[in-house]
């Protein structure tokens, strides 16, 4: 007996000798079997929670939720007032099955947390009751999904990553990979289902998103479902995407205008181009808005037509100072500052306009009823650029008889031009109600700015526009102490009437100065060096019109000799 315990002790020796590291590797293998089994079943779910269309690309059939999104949809299903608001916790309290445990494992549900939040929120339940808190859990995230911002939503972040000079390929991609990680878990959207609920009862939950995430900003968004309440969540202060996409004269040369009706002109948020369908425009921004952009940007395009005489400019310039540079140039048949000059331009224009009107043509065999014109040299396209518009008003109106009849014939260009090849260009930093009166109709397009009207907001944009994130007064003001980071930036509609947010492309000073020298007045020599002296094109007084690019020092215009009205 004595040989057969010192046998077995010489056998256990080695084992108890190693006990430490015996324990230790059993205790790795609980952890890696408890962790791996956990992480297999999150990972499941995220491959069930992915809602893009698998295809037969290998590649696709393994891509799963990003993990970012589902740790923040575990987080509002541990909201007690979200939990409960799909999945009350009544319906799932049942009474202990024979020898079955009062507790479950919160580990084996894909949200843990969640499921202890619940668990813990109903201690105290009766002998001999249940809590199913894992089906519970399951249940309520049906109803909850986080997901990328949609294209009409994207932001960047204000504080972006410092690139070092010397970066390379690598250490950019790593970079990018970072911001991108960063952008999508402070910036997201979140989709609440309705499932028999009303919308009013799920917006009472918004207080509760906001703290349980701790949001900045929860702004519920339009979406084409009708059966869901969708928001765009921003944990940091959203940047607008569009700070980063600065459009000079290039943007002009990359695409110009190969019709006189459609006019490429500024960038879309998703980088895409989006053009002008030459209609009247109505332009408002407050100062630093950018304004000139878009008008200069309509010079710029349809300067070539000008030139092969299917289009004419007339311009009417209040404050003498966006147009007025283009004084020097052949591009206005006529461009007056005062306010009889004003009444003149706005006579001849009319008079052009009813001169189409008396001599179309109809030709009924070829259908053609002559409701609208080509732009042809017969008939070119005209356009009236008018700058401070609402000044311009103000003024015809305090003129008397003559700034009235003026107002008229306006509002008849207004009403009939644009189907004889008449249109209006005007900009201004404040609209007016009355003052507009019927003229505002007749705008079809808008380009609407920085302005500070909440009022004016959804006047022009259409009713709820604000409230559904189309907020020309949310636009930051551009300085020079921010670089005019966002002038230009501004809303406009598509044809189905739905606001897009743009930003247009920018015309320097010296821009203007080489399409003026392109342009000469007839009987002008373009010289190999500047000799034509111009004022500096700015939006406004208080404003030189940066974007952020470099500035240019334009030269001092020196006034030709006599007298008038500034016309040719």
């Amino acid at each position: 007996m004595g040989n057969l315990f010192d046998y077995i002790g010489e056998l256990a020796a080695p084992l108890i000798d190693n006990l430490p590291l015996i324990g230790i590797v059993l205790l790795a293998v609980i952890l890696v079997i408890r962790f791996g089994l956990a992480a297999i079943i999150q990972r499941r779910q995220r491959w069930k929670n992915y809602r893009e269309k698998r295809n037969w690309s290998p590649a696709s059939w393994f891509k799963a939720e990003p993990k970012i999104h589902f740790e923040i949809e575990s987080a509002l299903l541990a909201n007690k007032g979200i939990r409960e608001m799909y999945a009350p916790s009544s319906l799932f309290i049942r009474d202990l099955k024979e020898k079955e445990q009062p507790w479950e494992w919160a580990w084996l549900s894909p949200n843990p947390r969640a499921v202890r939040a619940s668990i813990k929120d109903n201690r105290g339940l009766g002998r001999g009751k249940k809590l199913d808190a894992r089906k519970q859990i399951a249940e309520a995230a049906i109803h909850i999904a986080v997901r990328d911002l949609p294209e009409s939503h994207r932001v960047v972040e204000l504080a972006p990553e410092e690139v070092p000079e010397s970066e390379t390929d690598k250490q950019r991609r790593r970079r990018e990979k970072r911001e991108e990680r960063k952008l999508r878990a402070n910036h997201f959207r979140i989709d609440l289902k309705l499932d028999g609920h009303g919308p009013d009862e799920i917006r009472r939950l918004e207080g509760k998103i906001v703290s349980q995430l701790g949001l900045k900003r929860l702004q519920e968004i339009d979406t084409e479902d009708g059966f869901t309440i969708s928001y765009a969540a921003h944990k940091t202060a959203p940047g607008d995407p569009l700070m980063k996409l600065k459009a000079g004269v290039e943007f002009f040369k990359e695409h110009p205008a190969k019709v006189a009706h459609l006019i490429p002109l500024a960038i879309r948020e998703s980088g895409k181009l989006w053009a002008l369908a030459m209609h009247h425009l109505l332009i408002i921004g407050m100062t630093g808005s950018g304004k000139g952009s878009p008008l200069n940007g309509i010079i710029r395009q349809l300067a070539h037509f000008v030139d092969r005489g299917t289009a004419v400019f007339y311009g009417i310039d209040p404050k003498a100072s966006e147009l007025r540079p283009y004084e020097e140039s052949r591009l206005f048949t006529e461009l007056v500052y005062e306010n009889s000059g004003a009444c003149d331009v706005i006579a001849e224009v009319h008079k052009v306009m009813k001169h189409r009107a008396k001599n179309k043509r109809v030709d009924v065999e070829n259908a053609d009823l002559g409701r609208s014109l080509d732009a042809t040299k017969e008939n070119p396209m005209v356009v009236l650029f008018i700058d401070e518009f609402l000044s311009l008003l103000i003024a015809l109106q305090a003129m008397g008889k003559d700034g009235r009849a003026a107002i008229t014939l306006l509002v008849e260009i207004l009403a009939q031009g644009r189907s004889l090849g008449v249109y209006v260009v005007a900009a201004t930093q404040e609209a007016d109600k009355d003052l507009l009166g019927r003229m505002r109709g007749n705008f079809a397009n808008i380009i609407l700015l920085k302005q500070n009207s909440e009022y004016f907001n959804d006047f022009f944009l259409g009713d709820g526009a604000r409230a559904a994130g189309y907020d020309s007064t949310a636009i930051p003001l551009s300085t020079k102490a921010n670089g005019y980071a966002y002038a230009g930036i501004g809303y406009v509609k598509e044809e189905t009437g739905k606001p897009v947010k743009v930003r247009f492309a920018y015309s320097s000073d010296q821009d203007i100065a080489d399409l003026i020298k392109e342009y000469p007045k007839k009987g002008r020599a373009i010289a190999s060096k500047p000799t034509a002296e111009i004022d500096p094109a700015i939006y406004d007084e208080d404003d030189d019109g940066g974007f952020g690019f470099e500035e240019v020092e334009a030269p001092k215009y020196t006034a030709p000799s006599g007298g008038g009205f500034g016309r040719f």
